[in-house]
């Protein structure tokens, strides 16, 4: 019989067209389930976006807190690598520390340190150190098309002839789905893997916070260490007494200057030692007078400043130009110098008294060149201090210590801020004021 290829070719052409119709149907049919996927998946992506945002917010409003603090945003996304609740929680115990009474709302580096604890990180990848807290948020959470990690499938090559045929209907489905924008800044296939991966991603491996505590220094905590260090100053003086009798008679220069060295020997190692432990004990006012009644007002600023209580600056304008320091003011004004037990110290130094009687109102007459020169000269030696109408001097009362507070409400209902009063006093009347007895400082001539 001969082969009728009419018939084949008939056969064939109608093969054809049916595998044809098929891929056309399947493409179509894949087509449609990917945009009827998108609409489910595209909730899921919104609802990833918006626990990101909450997560960026709760970045920003630690960062408030965390100030100029060299790691505070390394800290915030590490919080957010950490696991998905972890920022909330770094957020919680910053605010909860910077609320406790004294903190005036506020943390220092040190206080920083002390509550958070968080190890070396590995190499972290230098895009993600620069990158925004809200783009890092949605990268974690899976909200973020920055986060889609397509899979390396190779594509197989069709041709025109091949197409011709039907084939590569899908994967032209996939380019047209992967153009064709659905929202959020995605395309239908964007949002359709990024539902397909984990909704929380660690982007900085291996990281994890622990927290401390910010420990007051209580009236306890004073008790106990002034015993301590009059333990030490009375023992060390008991087993030095031949060497001390051997320096002069009692009231000789050299015996109470070679008694009070000794007593320093002993007292620094102690003061050093429970510093380092609670670096807040330097915030008592206690502490400072016995401190500085035992080493010395220098010893007591360079603690101030290593341990960032004070800078320089602040310990320069609390003096206000020869007035006694923030710690001796505040319990008394001690001197620069004082003796320890037993020693005599040094003199103190002269101080001009505070002038108390009224000056000249401020000039308000005609001419106004004249006017305005007298007006500055009044300006640069009574300003602040005597009240411009009257010229009658301006009380401010005596400075507060530094553990004085008041509560004052917060537009949070419910909820106070403690507001330190040595820092508000020293803001309005530090520069012109003598902390003592809050009278006016003596005018410079």
């Amino acid at each position: 019989m001969a082969f009728d290829w009419k018939d084949f070719a008939a056969a064939f052409l109608e093969g054809t067209a049916k595998n044809i119709e098929r891929r056309g149907e399947e493409a179509r049919t894949y087509e449609k389930e990917q945009k009827e996927a998108a609409k489910r998946n595209a909730e899921v992506i919104r609802n990833r976006a918006a626990k990101a945002k909450q997560a960026a917010t709760y970045a920003r409003k630690a960062k408030m807190y965390l100030g100029s603090h060299p790691q505070a945003d390394m800290m915030v996304k590490a919080a957010m690598s950490a696991g998905p609740a972890e920022i909330a929680t770094l957020y919680e115990k910053l605010e909860a520390a910077a609320n406790q009474p004294g903190q005036n709302g506020k943390l220092g580096e040190a206080d920083i340190d002390t509550l958070i604890n968080m190890p070396e990180l590995p190499s972290v990848d230098d895009k993600y150190i620069d990158m925004g807290l809200e783009d890092f948020a949605m990268q974690t959470y899976g909200a973020s098309k920055g986060s889609i990690i397509r899979s390396a499938e190779e594509q197989e090559e069709v041709g025109l002839v091949g197409q011709l045929f039907g084939f590569g209907a899908k994967q032209r489905v996939d380019e047209r789905l992967g153009e064709q924008q659905y929202g959020m800044g995605m395309s239908i296939s964007d949002i359709n893997d990024l539902a397909e991966q984990d909704e929380y991603q660690n982007l900085i491996k291996d990281t994890s916070l622990t927290y401390g505590t910010l420990d007051r220094f209580d009236l306890a905590d004073y008790t106990k260490f002034d015993a301590i260090l009059t333990k030490a100053m009375k023992d060390i003086v008991d087993t030095n007494e031949a060497a001390i009798t051997n320096a002069g008679l009692p009231g000789d220069p050299k015996r109470d200057a070679f008694k009070q060295q000794i007593q320093r020997k002993a007292a620094e190692p102690l003061i050093a030692e429970s510093v380092r432990e609670n670096p807040r004990m330097l915030e008592s006012p206690s502490v400072a007078q016995r401190i500085v009644a035992v080493m010395g007002q220098e010893h007591l600023d360079k603690l101030y400043i290593q341990y960032g209580i004070f800078t320089q600056e602040e310990l320069d304008e609390m003096r206000g130009g020869g007035e006694p320091t923030a710690a001796a003011a505040a319990e008394g004004g001690a001197s620069a110098e004082p003796a320890a037990e037993g020693g005599t110290g040094a003199e103190p130094a002269t101080v001009t008294p505070p002038v108390t009687e009224g000056v000249p109102p401020r000039p308000q007459g005609a001419g106004a060149r004249r006017r305005n020169a007298a007006s500055k000269e009044w300006d640069s030696k009574y300003k602040g201090k005597y009240e411009p109408d009257t010229g009658k001097p301006i009380l401010a009362g005596p400075r507060p210590a530094l553990d004085e507070y008041r509560q004052e409400p917060t537009i949070v209902a419910g909820r106070t801020r403690s507001v330190s009063l040595y820092t508000e006093w020293m803001d309005k009347y530090g520069d012109t004021h003598d902390p003592e007895t809050g009278l006016p400082l003596p005018v410079e001539e």
